[in-house]
């Protein structure tokens, strides 16, 4: 039994696409190329990353990542500094001492 699904791998692409594009955006049409999809199909996944606001469109017409994506971003980033602050100090350990992921 296979559980990929093809729409919810085209919406992780497009993250990704959008990840790489975090300022200025691109144009939906450019997302359904480097993502080798057809444009319908590429502005039907935008258009359901916007309802969750993980994707917003700008005034230029391009896409990028929505807020939802930024808060996600920064809650990651937030446990990591908690993480070091707890485990990683001078008066706790050090990094030798931990089996971390590369």
């Amino acid at each position: 039994m296979t559980y990929e699904n093809n729409a919810q791998q085209r919406l992780l692409a497009v993250i990704e696409v959008l990840g790489a594009n975090p300022i200025e955006g691109i144009a939906a049409s450019d997302v359904a190329k480097t993502i080798g999809t057809s444009q319908p199909q590429a502005f039907r996944a935008l258009k359901n990353l916007e309802i969750a606001k993980w994707a917003e469109q700008l005034p230029s017409g391009n896409w990028r990542l929505g807020p939802r994506a930024t808060l996600l971003s920064e809650s990651f980033r937030l446990a990591l500094v908690a993480y070091h602050h707890r485990y990683l100090t001078p008066d706790s350990a050090s990094v030798d001492q931990f089996d971390l992921p590369e």
